[in-house]
């Protein structure tokens, strides 16, 4: 009799109880470490020569598995990035109609270098640039404690935000802060011999407070001479102090 006048009661003050369903339920914040690759390819067809023959270009968000969207060179999926010192260059463009990405690992005109008794030398770069329409920045540590790769990575894969507090770094909003820096190339072999600096630590700073950080691995050929160049990075969301202490 009890149970009856007790489910009485909470009928009629119209009380009752409820449970979380799973659109509900939080998400634990995912702060591990990540993978990703891009493939830049590679043409020896005398048509995109003035691109470094790299014929494909990556869009990507952190976070994400999948690229958002993939261009080729040629037909409408390509954005045509140039940093030119003229903005009133033809060739002038450092946005896309591309949405919802961080990066964009593509080849771009990176500037215009003068040399006496030749004119303008128009300099191209494979590399890495920032979506500065989500207002994004990137401040740039050199790891120098050692040269080691085992030891770069466990110090990569330890660093936190305190850490990255003390290094007092300056943060850009260009386009091309992480740019072409983060591999050097040896062009006095064929093919050209590139050697990535593992050793450069990228930290991005997202406009919803979110900060990453990131490094590149390693920048290979496969399948010959005109085929794949793929890139590879890693990074994390970084916890924040609060919560790491």
């Amino acid at each position: 009799m009890k149970k009856v006048l007790f489910a009485f009661a909470v009928a009629s003050l119209g009380l009752g109880f409820t449970s979380c369903d799973d659109d509900e339920k939080i998400t634990p914040i995912d702060y591990g470490m990540k993978t990703f690759e891009a493939d830049y390819m590679y043409d020896t067809d005398e048509e995109s020569a003035y691109y470094g023959n790299h014929t494909q270009q990556t869009f990507m968000k952190l976070g994400e598995e999948e690229a958002v969207h993939m261009g080729v060179m040629g037909d409408d999926s390509w954005t045509d990035f140039s940093m030119v010192a003229d903005p009133e260059h033809e060739d002038y463009n450092i946005s896309t109609n591309i949405t919802g990405w961080d990066l964009a690992f593509t080849h771009y005109t990176a500037m215009q270098v003068e040399y006496p008794g030749y004119g303008l030398y128009t300099v191209t770069a494979s590399g890495v640039l920032i979506n500065t329409e989500e207002g994004i920045e990137v401040g740039v540590y050199d790891y120098t404690d050692s040269e080691d790769i085992t030891t770069i990575s466990s110090a990569f894969a330890d660093m936190t935000l305190a850490d990255v507090e003390t290094y007092n770094l300056e943060y850009s909003s260009d386009i091309a802060t992480i740019g072409y820096g983060w591999k050097t190339v040896d062009t006095s072999v064929t093919p050209a011999l590139y050697t990535v600096n593992s050793n450069k630590f990228y930290i991005l700073k997202m406009n919803n407070g979110d900060v990453y950080k990131l490094r590149f691995v390693s920048f290979q050929t496969f399948n010959g001479a005109d085929q794949s160049r793929i890139a590879e990075c890693e990074y994390a969301l970084m916890e924040p102090t609060e919560a790491a202490e």
